[in-house]
């Protein structure tokens, strides 16, 4: 992809836009994001394996944006999802949101017509990486399958939107929820902002914890 002559405003839809883009490497595609002018404040970008990320600034508070378009075999995730991690620990003063095409399932119900396919190695190292990086995946509404092939015989959740807590709050960001196929095989997917509860945030708890004596009193105490 030849990002100089690419017609990133007429692909926004608007010439009041600025970009990032990460170049296309060999047969993996590349990564552009655009944002209207005078919403939020470029203050630097990078890019990964993977990724395209921005720092941001928006009404005072910074903003880590971060494109996901993952590679496709395990051992590149985890180098992507690592170096995501150590960004994460060294810019520890903001709000992070990652989105897009994460190549990778979370449960098996999240991926449907694929027996054969279960990755449940890469669905727990995902799932670490989430609880890691500190964010909530945004649960959706409808169509949760986002990746359907030609015949609709398989389909996956291999899009979504994971946000940091003070960011969902500052946005009222209730639901994630996507619309129908178009020319890509990837329903198109965006948050939802409402004052709408959906419920506790989800935690992690371990098996060794109902081990220890005192663990049920204090639960139902707090």
């Amino acid at each position: 992809m030849d990002i100089g002559t690419f017609n990133i405003r007429g692909l926004s839809g608007s010439s009041d836009c600025e970009w990032s883009a990460k170049e296309s490497e060999v047969r993996s595609g590349g990564i552009i994001t655009t944002w209207k002018k005078g919403i939020i404040e470029l203050v630097f970008s990078f890019m990964g394996k993977g990724y395209l990320g921005m720092k941001e600034m928006w009404k005072g508070t910074n903003i880590y944006f971060i494109n996901i378009y993952s590679p496709c075999t395990l051992n590149e995730k985890r180098v992507s999802w690592m170096k995501l991690l150590n960004l994460r620990n060294k810019y520890t003063h903001g709000e992070w949101v990652l989105w897009g095409y994460f190549n990778a399932s979370k449960s098996l119900e999240e991926r449907w017509g694929r027996s054969g396919d279960i990755r449940t190695l890469e669905m727990e190292d995902f799932c670490s990486f989430i609880d890691l990086m500190e964010l909530i995946d945004v649960p959706m509404l409808e169509n949760k399958h986002t990746l359907i092939n030609s015949n609709g015989s398989t389909s996956s959740m291999l899009d979504r939107f994971l946000m940091s807590e003070g960011l969902i709050q500052k946005w009222n960001i209730a639901a994630r929820t996507s619309g129908n196929r178009d020319i890509s095989d990837h329903r198109p997917v965006w948050i939802l902002s409402t004052n709408l509860n959906w419920g506790p945030k989800p935690f992690k708890v371990f098996r060794t914890w109902y081990d220890h004596p005192e663990f049920m009193a204090f639960g139902k105490k707090e």
